[in-house]
């Protein structure tokens, strides 16, 4: 399996929000194997994996389709880069599918992850091959799971933070979704230089009506953008 710190690195295109968010999804699927093979192995081992893989539906883009996802990464993120005013970046879940499925260096990915967007939070299923998350003794197993995670903005610092865990359609047990909910996914950014650049010009990141809303801290036009709206308000 592709090392989870080098997907945003091998890409070419795309903006660093994606990088960072499809990353943090996979770290977390990666904590809820951990947990799940190290804790109670024999009893949950069953009741937690399976022994086949899930099937995903594939979302496609019509070479116009990608065309346009791509130029909307790409103005966004120079722009970002550069300081300069822009519109808030939207992407929708099939947006997110269509990267996850063609982007460069997010091979370990494809056909193994899914994402919806239901009301704040970003849904995502996973269908991961326990022997490839370092239990050889379970290969042939598979982590079948779906999770739910918000994402904000914080004194330029992104935060991942998962909410509803379940492996094969069964809730995660409280202590291990506890300490999962606790953990920031985006965590290993803090000490990136370029994420603490690109999330200091951010003001925030809405999920809601089925699309994810990065909003800039200058709005084109060069009018600053609104302060952000706390999750549920």
């Amino acid at each position: 399996m592709v090392p989870m710190n080098e997907l945003p690195a091998k890409r070419r295109r795309g903006c660093l929000f994606y990088g960072c968010l499809t990353s943090s999804v996979l770290a977390l699927f990666l904590l809820i194997g951990l947990l799940l093979g190290l804790r109670e192995l024999r009893s949950m081992v069953n009741q937690f994996t399976d022994s086949r893989p899930v099937t995903f539906p594939t979302v496609t883009y019509t070479p116009e389709q990608r065309q346009e996802l791509d130029h909307r990464l790409e103005a966004f993120s120079t722009a970002i880069k550069a300081k300069q005013a822009a519109e808030p970046l939207v992407l929708t879940a099939d947006d997110l599918n269509v990267l996850v499925a063609t982007a460069k260096g997010a091979e370990a990915l494809r056909g193994r992850f899914h994402f919806a967007i239901e009301g704040d939070r970003l849904e995502a299923e996973a269908s991961l091959p326990m022997g490839e998350l370092g239990f050889p003794l379970l290969k042939g197993r598979h982590l079948n799971a779906t999770a739910s995670v918000t994402a904000s903005v914080q004194d330029g610092r992104l935060l991942i933070t998962p909410q509803t865990l379940k492996a094969k359609g069964k809730a995660i047990p409280g202590l291990y979704a506890d300490r999962l909910r606790q953990q920031n996914l985006a965590e290993s950014l803090a000490g990136n230089p370029d994420a603490a650049t690109f999330f200091n010009e951010i003001q925030s990141i809405e999920i809601k009506d089925g699309k994810i809303r990065v909003v800039p801290k200058v709005l084109a036009g060069g009018n600053p953008a609104p302060e952000a709206t706390p999750a549920g308000k």
